[in-house]
């Protein structure tokens, strides 16, 4: 069985991490994720 994306680490300011989605500011943008993670 294929493994669930549960956290997010990546080289980004974290703006906001939320129940399902985490949430990066680079430079004027914002790059969405959304997550397995299970509330």
């Amino acid at each position: 069985m294929p493994r669930a994306v549960d956290k997010t680490e990546l080289p980004f300011k974290l703006f906001k991490r939320g129940k399902v989605r985490d949430i990066y500011e680079i430079d004027d943008n914002l790059l969405i994720v959304a997550t397995d993670r299970i509330s």
